[in-house]
């Protein structure tokens, strides 16, 4: 399999097609015990690397798919984590970020300047409040 699919910042599960996880923290363990059965084997399909989504530990041009679900912004630089995003997926790869409303514009802006081809973004509407004002963003690497 030639495509490589990473999770930045997984927290308590990864995303489903993710061969690759990287985060703070190992939470495998937390994995497998929030989510039983699938999450035990999450925690066994995924390669894990404790990292930091602003320097991340792999070479350039490594991924097809890069998804990082309320990271960016939150708990990591939006410019050093966009950077590292886009530096590690291959040529005509794509990027998913959910970003804060107020964050949606820079990482736009920054996206497009770093040569992604960004697609409309998507307003979430979730009940928590600090998912309520988020924007989901899929943007392609020329």
């Amino acid at each position: 399999m030639n495509d490589r699919v990473l999770d930045i910042g997984p927290g308590v599960a990864p995303w489903l097609e993710a061969t690759d996880a990287v985060d703070i923290e190992d939470q495998r363990a937390d994995w497998a015990e929030t989510s039983g059965n699938e999450g035990a084997r999450l925690a066994r399909s995924i390669q894990f690397v404790v990292g930091n989504a602003e320097d991340l530990p792999y070479p350039d041009s490594t991924f097809t798919f890069v998804n990082a679900n309320q990271v960016f912004g939150r708990y990591a630089g939006l410019r050093a984590g966009l950077s590292e995003a886009v530096r590690v997926l291959k040529p005509k790869g794509t990027l998913r970020i959910r970003v804060l409303g107020e964050d949606r514009k820079e990482a736009i802006s920054l996206l497009r300047h770093l040569g992604m081809r960004v697609g409309r973004p998507e307003r979430q509407g979730y009940d928590e409040d600090i998912s309520k004002d988020d924007f989901d963003i899929l943007a392609r690497k020329s």
